[in-house]
């Protein structure tokens, strides 16, 4: 009887230690499918839901919530973006209440369109006029190609393929969680950390690729004191990514400026997602001059007002690269 008892015991303790073992493939293996599967992703729906504060000395602090949603199309070539935020920002000790709802689509070659639904601040901001928030509000504005919000500013707001496949290059996994069920998907579920060291590598190798250089002393000097811990789940069978979590703090994002974010990003009907509809009835957007817009049938430039330099500030905003 003892000798069945011990039997069965053992039997327990081998199928608890089984149940506990990460399944599946190794880690660094599902990585590199992953990445080869990034590469040879055409479309996805995603969407963002994450908070921030970023930090700007001798300015002040802005901190919020925000929603993105949208659609990538020809391996990221073009991408949508409904975006929702709202918060506050600190300046000269006052607080100011801010929300902004927002529409952006990204075309080849190099076309942003920008239609602006709502941007309020509460009490009035003295760089936001009311009056051009009126002009603005409701259609789509083309940005002139070559601009910087069409080029990296955006580029870093969306879920580009090789954005994603950067993501999965520049981490170590810290754990190994097996495999979950995510959206009626299995998937790897794993517990990372951004590696300073191999996003300086991936950095210096995509600076050569197209002819430039990296400052790596000035790189490791900036990302001493970040702290980015993250989460993967990626598909079991088709190696895709279903969901992408990033706790980052002390992220420096200009002289003098700050950011910590948190954010979680679902991608979902890969290779499957609805074509992006290019505004036809778009206005151009002259970057010449602060918030002109150029008409469509005279070309004659609008009067504006010198508070409208905010708008300037609004479509060509800079935001941080994520790891």
């Amino acid at each position: 009887m003892r000798r069945r008892l011990l039997c069965g015991l053992t039997c327990v303790l081998l199928l608890a230690a089984c149940a506990q073992q990460p399944q599946g493939l190794p880690a660094e293996e599902v990585l590199q499918h992953a990445s080869v599967a990034s590469q040879n992703l055409l479309s996805a729906e995603y969407v963002v839901k994450g908070t921030y504060v970023v930090n700007v000395q001798g300015v002040g602090t802005l901190n919020g919530t925000a929603d993105i949603s949208g659609i990538l199309q020809d391996g990221g070539r073009q991408v949508s973006m409904l975006i929702d935020a709202q918060g506050t920002l600190v300046d000269d000790s006052i607080r100011h209440a801010y929300s902004a709802n927002l529409e952006m689509i990204v075309a080849p070659p190099d076309e942003t369109y920008v239609r602006i639904h709502r941007i309020t601040t509460e009490p009035a901001h003295p760089l936001l006029d009311v009056r051009v928030m009126e002009q603005l509000a409701g259609r789509w504005w083309l940005v002139s190609a070559g601009s910087r919000a069409a080029g990296a500013s955006v580029e870093a707001m969306t879920p580009d393929p090789q954005l994603i496949r950067a993501q999965l290059q520049v981490v170590r996994v810290e754990k190994n969680d097996g495999i979950t069920t995510i959206d009626d998907h299995s998937a790897y579920h794993f517990e990372t950390a951004l590696d300073p060291e191999k996003l300086i590598a991936f950095l210096t190798q995509s600076a050569q690729e197209g002819g430039g250089t990296v400052d790596t002393a000035s790189l490791q000097s900036q990302l001493a004191d970040v702290d980015a811990k993250g989460e993967l789940w990626i598909d079991a069978q088709t190696f895709l990514i279903h969901r992408i979590r990033w706790e980052i703090a002390h992220i420096p994002v200009s002289e003098g400026a700050t950011a910590s974010l948190s954010f979680t990003m679902d991608l979902s009907r890969h290779n499957e997602a609805q074509p992006i509809t290019i505004p036809s009835d778009a206005l151009p957007y002259s970057p010449s001059w602060p918030m002109v817009p150029v008409s469509s049938a005279s070309g004659a430039a609008m009067t504006s007002s010198p508070e409208e330099i905010i708008i300037e500030d609004i479509l060509h905003e800079e935001v941080p690269s994520l790891p």
